[in-house]
């Protein structure tokens, strides 16, 4: 109660090739995923993306707490992906303290600008069934610029890891696998 940092980590594995596992993660700028910000319990108000490069964009989202009285939290991240080698490709979210002066969108003048970084890393897994497998690893640290009741924390934290969950659904393969492992116990 009273911390006003929180810290999250969370592993999935996906049924998915590592690239399509980091795609999925990285084009958080799609409609779909536009969409998903809006519809989902995370209190989504307002989303910019600005993309540089294949490898690197810069987001802005405002977020209402879902705290009676507190104004609406902007965050602004700068996310950046690399392959390391063959088996492992990591995406880097990491907050902006300044405005980019290349970013076509004016900062929100009624939010407090809080802060979040994250750090994805995707683990080439043997394939099972058949089916390729990524780990999927996820170390998040928020900071929403004030002291919020822990009520709100226990429901934003969870809110984000549970995204993990969505991806791993998205990817989900575990009926094939499954026939696959019968046809060879069969066979």
């Amino acid at each position: 109660e009273g911390d006003k940092s929180m810290v999250g980590f969370a592993e999935v594995v996906l049924d998915a090739s590592l690239e399509d596992s980091v795609a999925d993660d990285f084009m958080s700028y799609s409609r779909k995923r536009h969409n998903e910000f809006y519809q989902k319990d995370f209190g989504g108000i307002l989303r910019d993306e600005h993309q540089y490069n294949n490898h690197c964009y810069i987001w802005r989202a405002v977020h209402d707490i879902g705290v009676p009285g507190f104004d609406h939290r902007e965050f602004m991240v700068k996310a950046v992906w690399k392959r390391i080698d063959e088996e492992c490709i990591i995406c880097s979210y990491e907050p902006l303290a300044a405005w980019d002066k290349d970013f076509p969108i004016l900062s929100a003048n009624d939010a407090v600008r809080a802060s979040s970084w994250a750090l994805m890393t995707f683990r080439k897994l043997d394939a099972v069934g058949g089916i390729p497998q990524t780990k999927m690893t996820w170390v998040t640290h928020l900071d929403l610029s004030g002291v919020v009741p822990i009520s709100a924390v226990n429901k934003i934290l969870p809110a984000r890891l549970g995204s993990l969950d969505r991806v791993r659904l998205l990817f989900d393969k575990s009926a094939l696998i499954d026939s696959n492992s019968r046809a060879a116990i069969i066979a």
